[in-house]
């Protein structure tokens, strides 16, 4: 049996997902600390393993660049992505947020 199955489901069932959400907690979470950038490909597998399909991922990822949270960059027929400028900033802040001590 599959450990994290039941996380998962339990994400799932909390309504539809918010993939441009989850792709940023994961450049924030994941990719920041590890150098900043990441393929499409490493995205998919990992948001894969949640149930996110590669065309929900790519329109998420096409949008967030549109948007200007982050920027891409071809390495032959894979895209590399990063948070620009812009990305690292709204991120900061929601982080702040997020964890600042109660008042």
């Amino acid at each position: 049996m599959d450990p994290i199955a039941p996380l998962i489901q339990s994400l799932h069932s909390q309504g539809r997902l918010r993939v441009w959400s989850l792709v940023i907690t994961v450049f924030g979470d994941s990719v920041l600390p590890r150098g900043g950038r990441v393929s499409t490909l490493r995205l998919q597998t990992l948001l894969g393993r949640i149930g996110i399909e590669s065309g929900t991922l790519r329109t998420a990822l096409s949008r967030l660049a549109r948007d200007g949270w982050v920027s891409a960059e071809r390495a032959g027929k894979t895209s590399i992505y990063q948070l620009n400028t812009k990305g690292h900033a709204d991120f900061a802040a929601a982080t702040n947020r997020i964890y600042a001590a109660p008042h």
